[in-house]
């Protein structure tokens, strides 16, 4: 063979190994759901691309936890950061069945009530009590049960929820949600409310 021709045949055999050996090294695209730890008019696509193997099990306190049964999401936001869940971290989601019953004041993956097109439809918020419907409810009451976890003054957290129960009382029907989120613009707690319904699951983990 001639040489030159060798050379060049030669070259692109190596090539092809190269090219093959890396290939098999990168793992294959992973899309993930966005979830949004912040405002939900702040846009981020419904999903990231992740270019790593998402873990099958995790070790939490010397415990080796499966992760099959978890829902994984990619989070866009700081809201979260009280609770060590950060921006562009995963976190690992367990579907919850029932959801008339909430313990333990969990960090709650919440569905978006009519997301705009190609934006994320899950946002992250802190659980902080099960209203049973917005008729006639004591906000001063709720203040007293919960203020050992509620971080405004009284009168600001009973302000914040009439007005926001005013404003969307005609779209809540049924259980609600009292949920918990930080407002990085404003450096404080902000306090909303959520149809039980839009309820998807707890976090249990960060990575």
């Amino acid at each position: 063979m001639d040489p030159v021709l060798f050379g060049i045949v030669f070259g692109l055999a190596m090539l092809y190994l190269i090219v093959s050996t890396l290939m098999t090294k990168v793992p294959a695209p992973i899309h993930v759901p966005v979830v949004k730890a912040g405002k939900v008019s702040d846009f981020y696509y419904k999903e990231e691309t992740l270019r790593k193997k998402l873990p099958q099990f995790i070790n939490v306190e010397g415990e080796r936890v499966n992760m099959s049964d978890y829902v994984v999401f990619y989070v866009h936001g700081e809201s979260m950061r009280k609770y060590k869940i950060h921006d562009k971290q995963l976190v690992f989601m367990k579907p919850m069945v029932c959801v008339d019953s909430i313990e333990n004041h969990p960090v709650l993956v919440f569905r978006i009530t009519n997301p705009e097109p190609n934006d994320a439809e899950y946002k992250l918020r802190k659980f902080v009590y099960l209203i049973d419907n917005l008729n006639n409810v004591n906000w001063a009451e709720i203040y007293e049960q919960n203020k050992e976890r509620i971080n405004l003054p009284k009168e600001e957290f009973i302000t914040q929820c009439a007005n926001k129960a005013k404003k969307e009382k005609d779209k809540l029907n049924g259980k609600i949600v009292l949920s918990e989120t930080f407002d990085n613009k404003n450096n404080k707690d902000c306090y909303s409310l959520h149809a039980l319904s839009t309820v998807y699951g707890r976090v249990d983990y960060s990575a």
